[in-house]
């Protein structure tokens, strides 16, 4: 969102109703900033800005997507933003929290002071790196520890590029980071311990053995969301995916078996796909609704479908249970396994919107990043699904080293 010293609320709603009309296409103004006022908590009518007000913002939006503006410099505007958000008594605001510099000294003085997982869009990289950095400042002698995505897939630019991270999980973190912490505090050596990377004393970086992969991924415990400010997001309808009401993140899945040039799937899981059984994933959804009031889950999967039996299972698994809940698969899956008998299962558990990922519509380019999609299936599906219930989305990426503007015609 944009803010600057003159904000009020109905601006704050204009530039959440500019983003819903950038984003998802709306072309209804008054649709546009009910919807925005409402995911703010700011919805009367002293609120909601003129489609004046809105067209402003819109404006703004698309002077910055054509400037090129480094990262650097929107990590600083994020921030200003946080800041200014803090000035205004009577705006409640979607997101809570106190500034970096009140936050630093928070940190108890314990040997691991933080731990940053899913590290991954730029903007929150950088952001991390500030907080870690002062942490570093404040405790010398603490040891920095980083994992997830982007940490994982590259080691040790990670690691070159950031001194004061001491350690990176590889992957899983559940049995690694565990092993690692559980060594710290024996006064172990930590080296040792399989599926980290580190930096030795003569400052050389030592990748370690990869730890297995956990395959019972049913023995894991459900997310300790009562240490995460969850109640905000849920409360402001914050969630990957279309607003379905009061949702959670959830994962059925983990690791997806193909081999796209672009994704760090292959460091971060290996090739190995591992579904959830049917009454695990059921069980969550049905303790998430009755501990944090919610009906909507947006699954975070690379892919969740990929073996039609079990999806089908899955569903049929929420069909029986009945617990009245919708959910969303946003995060991109494939086509192959989708046939008419498992659109109808989708329809029926809750399934309100499907994203399919070809990523290019240009076959050569297809071929270049490994997407292994039969174009066919791909539009057989698609054809499918728009005939049920199902809302459908598609990821395209325009910008692959090999495309050009033959290519980008084909998008």
């Amino acid at each position: 969102m944009i803010f600057d010293s003159a904000n009020n609320n109905r601006l704050i709603v204009a530039s959440r109703a500019a983003e819903i009309i950038m984003e998802e296409g709306v072309t209804d103004y008054l649709f546009a900033k009910k919807k925005a006022a409402k995911s703010l908590g700011l919805l009367t009518s002293d609120n909601l800005p003129s489609n004046h007000e809105i067209d402003n913002a819109l404006k703004e939006y698309q002077n910055i997507f054509q400037e090129q503006v480094d990262s650097e410099t929107i990590v600083k505007i994020k921030k200003e933003a946080l800041n200014i958000m803090t000035l205004f008594k009577d705006f409640n605001p979607h997101l809570t929290g106190q500034l970096l510099e009140g936050l630093i000294p928070k940190f108890p003085k314990i040997q691991i002071n933080l731990f940053t997982d899913n590290l991954k869009e730029v903007e929150y990289i950088l952001l991390n790196k500030n907080i870690a950095f002062d942490i570093k400042k404040l405790y010398p002698n603490c040891i920095i520890v980083v994992g997830g995505e982007h940490p994982t897939a590259l080691p040790e630019n990670t690691l070159q590029k950031n001194d004061f991270i001491d350690v990176i999980i590889l992957g899983e973190g559940e049995e690694t980071f565990l092993n690692l912490i559980e060594c710290i505090d024996k006064n172990l050596d930590y080296r040792n311990v399989k599926g980290i990377a580190y930096k030795n004393e003569n400052g050389n970086i030592v990748t370690n053995e990869r730890r297995t992969r956990i395959t019972n991924i049913d023995d894991i415990p459900y997310p300790d969301w009562d240490n995460w400010s969850i109640n905000e997001y849920i409360d402001h309808q914050q969630i990957t995916g279309v607003n379905l009401g009061r949702g959670i993140p959830i994962l059925g899945t983990r690791g997806c078996p193909y081999d796209c040039t672009f994704c760090s799937n292959d460091r971060m899981w290996t090739k190995r796909f591992i579904m959830r059984s049917p009454k695990n994933i059921v069980d969550e959804m049905e303790f998430m609704k009755k501990k944090y009031n919610v009906t909507a889950f947006s699954f975070m999967d690379s892919t969740f479908i990929i073996n039609n039996k079990k999806v089908i299972a899955f569903c049929e698994e929420l069909i029986k249970r009945d617990i009245s809940v919708s959910y969303q698969l946003p995060a991109g899956t494939r086509c192959e396994a989708i046939n008419q008998e498992l659109v109808n299962f989708l329809e029926k558990s809750g399934l309100e919107k499907l994203s399919l990922a070809p990523e290019s519509g240009s076959e050569e380019i297809r071929k270049i990043i490994k997407k292994k999609i039969d174009y066919k299936k791909f539009i057989e599906a698609v054809k499918m699904l728009s005939k049920s219930k199902i809302s459908v989305g598609c990821f395209i990426v325009i910008g692959f080293p090999e495309d050009n503007k033959k290519q980008f015609g084909k998008q």
